[in-house]
């Protein structure tokens, strides 16, 4: 039976007693990525990151994962060609170090031993991707480097460029109506001030029902939307409406 290892640059190492335990690497097994821990901080945010850099950064990770992850972590060509090494700590200028990295947990962050932190390359010029192998051997991805912060360059007088957490466009809208909801209005009765104030509203709320239909029933239905220029809510409406009525006439009347 073989016992449980993990891969590391030397070849397999025996885990320690902690938990979880590595599994034994499979020579077959393919990388496979994880973002449960990938965090933005100071110097690794993708503020100044296009869409042409993401489009690169999923290319290479599509890349890898067509590749044997035991073979790539003992052949020292592909290391050098993907750049990948674990990273040194004591680079000068390195921006974070490793217990800065608090969001990950204490199984994996206090276990440096078994769980290194490495990096491999986008491109030569596109930064790089940092991240450590779990118990599963899935590659945690906990930084992205699109700016080479976390080995600054003798080349470049070990110079740390700077960047920062870049938001999505529901975060920066959430931002704006917070920063125009501080304003007051000259105008007490304006309109526009006060659904800004009411914001967010409730009143979006819907009830949702997933129906299971025959295929004969669900052509119906979308033949009638298209012929009557409706909604399901209009057909659901006027049945309801139409049974009512039905049930109405049907019923018995006392005298």
């Amino acid at each position: 039976m073989a016992s449980n290892r993990k891969p590391t640059l030397g070849g397999l190492i025996p885990p320690q007693a902690q938990r979880p335990v590595a599994l034994a690497p499979q020579s077959e097994k393919r990388w496979v990525f994880s973002f449960r821990f990938w965090k933005q901080i100071k110097n690794f945010g993708l503020d100044q990151s296009d869409s042409k850099w993401f489009i690169a950064l999923l290319e290479k990770l599509a890349d890898l994962s067509k590749l044997k992850q035991e073979h790539f972590l003992k052949d020292g060509v592909d290391r050098d060609n993907w750049r990948f090494h674990k990273i040194h700590w004591q680079q000068k200028n390195i921006p974070v170090q490793r217990k800065d990295l608090d969001w990950i947990p204490g199984t994996y962050l206090d276990n440096e031993t078994e769980y290194e932190l490495f990096q491999f390359q986008i491109t030569q010029s596109l930064g790089r991707v940092i991240g450590f192998f779990d118990e599963n051997q899935e590659f945690n991805i906990v930084l992205l480097d699109p700016l080479h912060n976390m080995q600054p360059s003798k080349s470049f007088d070990y110079k740390v460029h700077s960047c920062k957490p870049d938001s999505t466009h529901y975060a920066d809208l959430l931002k704006d109506v917070e920063k125009a909801q501080k304003h007051n209005c000259f105008l007490p009765e304006c309109p526009a001030y006060i659904e800004l104030c009411r914001l967010p509203r409730t009143d979006h709320a819907h009830m949702i029902s997933i129906m299971r239909l025959p295929e004969e029933t669900y052509i119906q239905m979308r033949d009638c939307i298209d012929r009557h220029n409706s909604t399901i809510e209009d057909i659901l409406e006027y049945g309801m409406m139409l049974m009512d009525h039905t049930s109405k006439k049907d019923s018995p009347h006392l005298d």
